[in-house]
Order: C-alpha cells, then sequence, then structure tokens
C-alpha cells in the first residue's frame, strides 16, 4: 500500500516542484523586465534632457558666440552619448537599436556642423541682426543661415536631432 502511494503520490510532488522553479523563473524574468523598463525609461528621459539642452547651447552659441557655449554644448553632447550607449546595453530590438545608433551619429554629425559654423552668421554676412519694418509695417528678423534647414524653418542642430529622433 506504500508502494502505491508513492508511486500515485511521486508525480503530483514533481509536478509541485517543477511548478515552484517555473515560478521562480517567472518572477526573475519579470524583475529583468521591469529593471530594463525603468533603466530604458530613465535613459530616454536624460536622452530628451540632453536634446533639449543641446538646443538650448546651441541657439545661445549662434548668437553669442562664446567658446563656454560651444564647451558646454560638448558636454552636453557627450553625456548624451553615454545616455545612448546606456540604451544599446539593454535588451532591444533591431529597430530600436538602428534609432539608437541613429540619433548617436546625427549628434555627431551636428556637433561637427556647430564647430565649423561660424557664430553670429547673421551679423557677420553684413546683415543688422535688429528688425527691419516692411512695406506692411510688421518687424522682419533675418534669419541664421547656418541655422535653417530645408523647410524653411528656423532650426538648431539639436532641433535638427530631435527630427532625426522622432521627438518634438
Amino acid at each position: 500500500m506504500l508502494i502505491g502511494f508513492t508511486i500515485v503520490a511521486a508525480p503530483l510532488l514533481f509536478a509541485i516542484v517543477n511548478a515552484a522553479v517555473q515560478m521562480n523563473r517567472l518572477s526573475i524574468r519579470s524583475q529583468q523586465l521591469v529593471v530594463h523598463g525603468m533603466q530604458g525609461t530613465r535613459n530616454n528621459q536624460r536622452m530628451f534632457e540632453e536634446i533639449e539642452a543641446l538646443d538650448r547651447q546651441a541657439r545661445l552659441y549662434q548668437v553669442t558666440g562664446s567658446a563656454n557655449l560651444l564647451d558646454a554644448y560638448a558636454q552636453h553632447h557627450s553625456r548624451l552619448l553615454t545616455a545612448t550607449h546606456e540604451l544599446l546595453t539593454l535588451p532591444l530590438d533591431e529597430a530600436s537599436q538602428d534609432g539608437v545608433r541613429a540619433v548617436e551619429s546625427k549628434a555627431d554629425q551636428l556637433l561637427q556642423d556647430l564647430r565649423r559654423a561660424a557664430p553670429n552668421a547673421a551679423r557677420s554676412s553684413g546683415r543688422a541682426a535688429n528688425p527691419k519694418i516692411n512695406s506692411t509695417g510688421t518687424a522682419q528678423t533675418p534669419t541664421i543661415p547656418s541655422a535653417t534647414i530645408s523647410t524653411g524653418r528656423v532650426s538648431s542642430p539639436a532641433a535638427r536631432l530631435r527630427e532625426t529622433s522622432g521627438t518634438r
């Protein structure tokens, strides 16, 4: 009788132990997903903050031409690259990885463009930076040529980076 009870109870005990092991694996996987989600969200938020800071620094540099602002832009650029590298360590799908790499390459390109572009491009080209009044009586302010993109809107390098990354 004891042998019969053991034969009946053994598969049940195996099923209970197997279920406990599977639940443990599921909880560990769930914890990893939550941690990765939090890290991804945090890095994404840092990226947006750095892009905004890049936009501010680029606009100020284009207006004032201060070398300190270019250095600050480079520091924000470095922080942006750190955030993108941390994002790439997370388990992302191929399209997300390509998007992060595109943001990195665009950020590098924009830093080089900003370093090459002359600050105060509107003033150095001989045009006054003060608004002019046209024939209809409205003020016209000249745009900085280095900040105008193909759409005709005034945009800083960081704003073009946001457009590349799909953020607004």
